[in-house]
């Protein structure tokens, strides 16, 4: 006997589609999390060349004064 559930066939087509679009979601939530990751990372790298430029040079104190 060859029976066809329409019904059954349905929801599991439904339940695909949810989970597809489910992992789509979470997948582009990641990535966009990581891209501003990066970029905070990079501001944070960018201000410690600006701290580590602008700090007075150190005085070597082993040299006798002019």
């Amino acid at each position: 006997m060859d029976v066809h559930n329409e019904v059954g066939t349905g929801l599991k087509a439904s339940l695909l589609m949810f989970v597809l679009i489910l992992v789509g979601t979470l997948v582009y939530f990641v990535v966009r999390q990581n891209s501003e990751l990066i970029q905070i990372y990079a501001a944070q790298d960018v201000d410690a060349i600006v701290i580590h430029r602008s700090a007075p040079a150190k005085i070597d104190s082993t040299l006798p004064a002019p």
